[in-house]
C-alpha cells in the first residue's frame, strides 16, 4: 500500500452488537455516523483502500474520492488532504432547514428530504472539530454560524419531540379505563440521536406506568416505527 494511506484505521462495525436496546454515548454515535462516506481532496498518490465497507481509491492529488468519514478525519489529521464540506453544512442551507423546521407547526420534518444525513449531528460535530479550516475557508464566520444553527434546528425539532411524548402519554393515561387497547407510539422523521434519546424514555415511562396501574398492562405492548428518515 502506498505512504500516503498506511496509518488508516479500519473499524470494526460489528462492535455494538447486542446493543439495541441501549442508549448509545456520544462515541459510540460518533463510532456509527464515521461510516458515512464524504468527498476528500488528497495531496498524495496512493492504491485503493480495501476495507470491510467496500474499496476506496485510488488517491492521486487534487482529484476528489469518497471515503468513510474516519478515514477522512485519519487523512485530514495526517495533513494529507482536504475534506469537501458537504452542501447541507453550509449556512444557506442550514438556514433553509431551520426555517422550514420553525413553519412545520408540529411534526419534525424530515431532513433526509432536505439532503440532511440521519447521523447528521455527529457528523457535523466530527467534521467541525477536525475540519473546521475547511469549512471556514468557505467564508469567514461560516463555523460559528454553523454551530448556531445547528444547535437552534436541534432545539426546535427536540421542543416538537417534548410535546409528541407528552401527548403519547396523556393518551395512554386517559385510557385507563380501556379494556384491551394498544397504544401505538409513531414518531416520524426522527434522526438517530433523537431516536436514542427518545427510545430509552418512552419505555421507561410506559413500564412505570404499567407498574402503578396494573388495568394499563396491555397498554405497554405497543410499537415503535423506527426506520431510517420516517420514525
Amino acid at each position: 500500500m502506498a505512504s500516503g494511506v498506511d496509518s488508516v484505521a479500519v473499524h470494526n462495525p460489528g462492535s455494538f452488537a447486542g446493543m439495541e436496546g441501549a442508549m448509545l454515548n456520544c462515541q459510540e454515535m460518533e463510532f456509527l455516523a464515521e461510516w458515512e462516506e464524504v468527498e476528500v481532496i488528497p495531496n498524495f498518490q496512493g492504491d485503493k483502500l480495501h476495507m470491510i465497507c467496500g474499496e476506496y481509491g485510488p488517491f492521486y492529488p487534487n482529484r476528489v474520492v469518497k471515503v468513510p468519514l474516519f478515514t477522512a478525519v485519519n487523512l485530514k489529521d495526517s495533513r494529507k488532504c482536504r475534506i469537501e464540506v458537504p452542501m447541507w453544512l453550509r449556512s444557506s442551507t442550514l438556514e433553509r432547514v431551520l426555517e422550514a423546521e420553525r413553519d412545520a407547526s408540529e411534526q419534525a420534518t424530515d431532513l433526509t428530504e432536505l439532503g440532511i444525513p440521519f447521523h447528521y449531528t455527529a457528523i457535523a460535530h466530527i467534521l467541525l472539530k477536525h475540519a473546521a479550516d475547511d469549512v471556514e475557508a468557505l467564508r469567514v464566520g461560516e463555523v460559528h454560524d454553523c454551530r448556531r444553527l445547528l444547535r437552534d434546528i436541534e432545539d426546535v425539532r427536540a421542543s416538537k419531540i417534548r410535546k409528541g411524548t407528552r401527548m403519547v402519554m396523556d393518551e395512554v393515561k386517559n385510557k385507563d379505563h380501556a379494556h384491551d387497547v394498544s397504544a401505538m407510539i409513531n414518531f416520524r422523521n426522527l434522526t438517530f440521536s433523537e431516536l436514542n434519546q427518545a427510545r430509552p424514555t418512552l419505555t421507561l415511562a410506559l413500564d412505570t406506568l404499567a407498574d402503578l396501574n396494573p388495568r394499563t398492562v396491555r397498554l405497554c405492548s405497543f410499537f415503535v416505527s423506527v426506520s431510517r428518515g420516517r420514525c
